[in-house]
């Protein structure tokens, strides 16, 4: 999983989930980098705002309290008419369960 990263909050370690490309479309540091403080020097020469880092969803859930998963996950079944079948489906439900408690902050 990939969240996207403010330049002011990235970290030096962090790995990149896709290239980073200035205005002219070349790649300034390639997907699957590990981040170093050169390479956040460089990004900033280049004003680039932002950039996706790869991340583990235990993370993200991390950050949210179990009422808050909870209520999220049931918005989202409001909307879902099927029960997960296998691990992909169980995946993509705790993505849309993700995307529901964030886009309610």
């Amino acid at each position: 999983m990939a969240i996207s990263v403010n330049l002011d909050e990235l970290e030096p370690g962090s790995t990149l989930a896709e290239p980073v490309m200035n205005s002219f479309g070349q790649t300034l540091i390639a997907s699957g980098a590990e981040l170093t403080p050169k390479h956040i020097s460089i990004l900033k020469t280049w004003n680039i705002q932002s950039v996706k880092i790869k991340t583990d969803s235990n993370e993200i859930i991390g950050k949210y309290s179990d009422e808050q998963l909870l209520f999220a996950f049931e918005k989202l079944m409001q909307h879902v008419k099927w029960q997960p079948r296998n691990r992909n489906e169980e995946d993509l439900l705790k993505l849309g369960t993700l995307f529901f408690v964030e886009k309610k902050q």
